[in-house]
């Protein structure tokens, strides 16, 4: 046996995991259900997935050509308090490259 030796490599983070999913050429969308009890910090961890989202998709899709911006692909105007209906609704017409967070 003996010690592991450590490594210099971090884990990717969720958002690393997620964008590596949607550029990567099966399943390009994503439907993300945050579940918790009341005061959790699920409101919190989503906002802070789309703002890191944004950036990563800002920064993969930029091009010398083009610029992305974070807010090319989310502000807070993007944000909705939806009813089952519209949730439903909405999963079943999700596109390309969209992620929706619940």
């Amino acid at each position: 046996m003996g010690f592991k030796a450590e490594s210099t490599e971090r884990d990717p983070s969720f958002a690393e995991l997620i964008t590596n999913k949607i550029y990567g050429g099966h399943n390009q969308n994503s439907i993300i259900l945050m579940n918790g009890v009341p005061g959790s910090g699920k409101s919190l961890a989503s906002l802070r997935l789309a703002f890191d989202l944004s950036l990563m998709f800002a920064d993969r899709l930029s091009t010398a050509t083009k610029q992305y911006l974070p807010t090319d692909f989310f502000t807070l105007e993007s944000m909705a308090v939806l009813t089952a209906q519209e949730t439903i609704r909405v999963a079943k017409n999700i596109k390309q490259f969209q992620i929706v967070i619940y």
